[in-house]
């Protein structure tokens, strides 16, 4: 952030943010899957704050990425549940096509949520957030210092990979297996080396368990105008839901 310039939703406590979150993913799965129109309608809750928030474009397509393994493993899974049990004559075509639908609209939910809910809130205070909601410090710890460290892991990855090309390796089939095993086993010596001198290294500058945070955790009348439609909005579709037969 340059200067003194504050994003829209830069008031915002990030326990609301988390709240917000949960909130609305347990409504969206607590809907019952008769008909698209609930599931149509809570896009436009993360639409909304997507669009308050400027999240841009690069950022949202980014994260909907990871959208496509996590969809084609629930496909997956349910196409093979189908072929095993569709001698039996339980499911139908027709209705597994419909479910596999409703998982699709569910994860895309979740992801635009994500998306939506936490904006441009960073690591650190999202772990400082996740803390005030009473998870622990050990787990919170974890998660910062590996998002902090994974692209300094894929370069290692990278560098690996580089000198095996270097030395004339180019894998073609199954008995470079070997190999690629020893490849793995030198980038997991390489991270606990490093992670050791890291460990050891925040020791020595008094590190306690949690990494410190410039703005300690405080509600106000933002989190509230925030939470009262992220969470009122969804509550409502769903109910709706379940009274529209």
């Amino acid at each position: 952030m340059d200067g003194d310039r504050r994003l829209p939703a830069d008031p915002l406590d990030p326990r609301a943010r988390l709240i917000a979150l949960l909130g609305f993913v347990v409504v969206v799965v607590a809907t019952p899957p008769r008909a698209a129109w609930p599931f149509l309608a809570y896009a436009l809750v993360p639409a909304f704050f997507i669009g308050y928030e400027r999240v841009s474009p690069r950022a949202l397509a980014r994260r909907l990425l990871f959208l496509g393994p996590l969809l084609l493993t629930v496909v997956g899974t349910r196409l093979l549940w189908f072929l095993l049990q569709h001698d039996s004559g339980q499911p139908t075509l027709q209705n597994e096509v419909w479910l596999l639908a409703v998982l699709g609209m569910r994860s895309g939910l979740a992801v635009l949520a994500v998306a939506a809910f936490m904006g441009h809130g960073d690591i650190n205070r999202l772990a400082q957030g996740l803390r005030g909601l009473g998870v622990p410090a050990i787990l919170t710890g974890v998660m910062e210092q590996a998002y902090r460290y994974w692209r300094l892991l894929w370069r290692e990855l990278g560098l690996l990979r580089d000198a095996a090309g270097a030395r004339g390796f180019r894998p073609r089939h199954l008995g470079d297996t070997v190999t690629l095993g020893r490849l793995t086993g030198s980038l997991l010596l390489r991270s606990l080396q490093r992670a050791e001198r890291v460990h050891h290294a925040m020791l020595g500058r008094g590190f306690a368990g949690t990494f410190p945070t410039s703005h300690p955790l405080r509600w106000s009348r933002y989190d509230a105008l925030f939470l009262l439609p992220a969470l009122i909005l969804p509550a409502a579709i769903c109910a709706a839901s379940h009274l529209v037969e």
